[in-house]
């Protein structure tokens, strides 16, 4: 077997463990940090292009949530204890879009064209999705139980978005109406993350018993293909 050895460090506050996202159109990872700072820097000289901040204030609440536009060109973060989004155009820098009319937002996650972002909320059990452009609510993602909806991501292909509540369900939303497709009932645990497959047949869900859950998707729903088991911990999986 080969050995694998670390490329570059990136370093966060002691003691915070940072979200981590990729752009997949270029070189760009974007952890937040615990300062109320989204960072963003060139995983190939370790260079820190753009930082993108908020006034501190009580709350107590890090940036999180970050995600990057199919094209590569916006980067997104959700400051829940300041109820903002931010949309930064990453040629400048320049914040090109706040969204501040959802509720402790949590989670974000661009379609595959940049024009539209799905914001998943601390303060209830929906999903918002807006348009990037104005700001203005296209439709709101409504099925789950209990909140908060932990993630939210846009299948490869457009057509759907799915998202992983505190209710242990996984759900799949038409993209363009907003209207759910179908659920997917878990038992135990509360689902903590959802990603897609590169040809949106797949779908895998991290939860809170120390599972991660691969499932393949139809027209009529979702068949589990695959459990993978955090025996060695039973810690949730993230």
């Amino acid at each position: 077997r080969g050995t694998a050895r670390s490329r570059r460090a990136f370093h966060a506050p002691a003691g915070f463990h940072p979200a981590l996202e990729f752009n997949a159109a270029g070189p760009l990872p974007a952890p937040p940090g615990s300062d109320s700072t989204a960072r963003i820097w060139d995983p190939a000289t370790g260079q820190e292009l753009h930082t993108v901040e908020v006034p501190a204030n009580d709350v107590g609440w890090a940036a999180s949530g970050p995600s990057f536009g199919g094209d590569g060109s916006l980067f997104a973060a959700a400051w829940p204890g300041h109820g903002v989004v931010k949309v930064i155009d990453l040629d400048s820098g320049r914040v090109v879009r706040e969204v501040r009319s959802v509720a402790m937002p949590n989670v974000t996650s661009f379609d595959p064209t940049g024009t539209r972002l799905a914001i998943t909320s601390y303060a209830g059990p929906t999903a918002t999705v807006v348009d990037v452009s104005s700001g203005d609510e296209a439709f709101t993602l409504r099925g789950h139980l209990l909140y908060p909806i932990m993630d939210v991501g846009w299948s490869p292909d457009a057509s759907s978005i799915a998202t992983g509540g505190f209710d242990g369900s996984v759900r799949v939303f038409d993209a363009v109406t907003g209207r759910e497709r179908f659920s997917i009932l878990g038992t135990g645990g509360h689902v903590y993350s959802v990603d897609w497959g590169r040809d949106a047949t797949r779908l895998v869900a991290g939860k809170s018993d120390g599972t991660a859950r691969v499932w393949n998707l139809t027209e009529g729903g979702a068949r589990e293909a695959i459990t993978v088991s955090a025996h060695d911990t039973r810690r949730g999986i993230t």
